[in-house]
């Protein structure tokens, strides 16, 4: 059925040292969740975090490293995989220099290489879209050859907002892609009315349900290809409680089953 997941950049405002990070711990355990995605803070060791997370009752569903710093780092990536009990490591985006199409297809060898040393921990790489891999580039756009470039040991995660800001039906690429999407960034797109004298519009990140998506659709292709996270995001919140959009997110997943 799947996992509600939270992708705390959301609430990165109220996460900047240890005890506005517990207050913010306990707000989100009071609201339900049980599932973050988040890496290990600066300001904690692993097994303090470890802690800190069973305290409230919850756990991460991945953990995260920079592609360049797989190498050096592997054997505390693994340790720390074990210690959190997730077999996802989540990198960084391509670099901007790098978004050609033969910059996508090294970028993608780069990962395999490094999804190698991974293997046999049975560890995979999770790879975040955003909009800018869609760009065009004649018959295929960055997303295509990341995928077609990239093996089995790189995972990717679209993001429904993201999609729907390149043109990109967000049901239609997450079936396209099934056999690689285990996780989805869940935010919506929602059309605002640029001034009462002007038949502008301009574009908001969203809680799930209050934007322009078809989730009806987007629901029914993540639960065919059985997506195992469903991960919120709000990057702004315009003025709200940023605590209140998640809830009100969460809320709305709950509608399709999704706990």
């Amino acid at each position: 059925m799947g996992k509600i997941s939270l992708q705390m950049y959301t609430l990165r405002d109220y996460t900047k040292n240890e005890a506005d990070l517990r207050s913010t711990l306990a707000r989100l355990s009071a609201l339900g969740f049980d599932c973050l995605q988040y890496s290990v803070p600066a300001y904690m060791t692993d097994t303090d975090f470890k802690a800190l997370l069973d305290e409230y009752g919850m756990r991460v569903d991945s953990v995260s490293c920079r592609a360049a710093d797989i190498k050096e780092k592997l054997r505390v990536l693994v340790s720390r995989c074990e210690l959190f009990n997730t077999r996802y490591i989540s990198v960084d985006s391509i670099p901007g220099s790098m978004t050609t199409p033969e910059g996508f297809s090294e970028y993608a060898h780069t990962l395999n290489g490094l999804a190698s040393l991974l293997t046999p921990y049975g560890i995979k790489l999770l790879y975040h879209f955003h909009s800018f891999e869609l760009v065009s580039y004649g018959t295929e756009n960055g997303a295509d050859i990341f995928l077609r470039e990239t093996g089995d040991g790189v995972s990717v995660m679209p993001d429904t907002y993201w999609l729907a800001d390149a043109g990109v039906s967000p049901a239609d690429f997450i079936r396209r892609y099934r056999e690689r999407i285990k996780y989805v960034h869940v935010k919506d797109y929602a059309i605002v009315r640029h001034g009462e004298n002007s038949d502008g519009s301009i574009v908001r990140f969203a809680e799930v349900g209050r934007g322009n998506l078809d989730w009806s659709k987007i629901m029914d292709a993540c639960g065919d290809i059985g997506c195992e996270y469903y991960v919120i995001e709000q990057d702004y919140s315009y003025g709200r409680d940023p605590f209140d959009c998640v809830a009100d997110s969460r809320a709305y997943l709950r509608r399709f089953g999704i706990a």
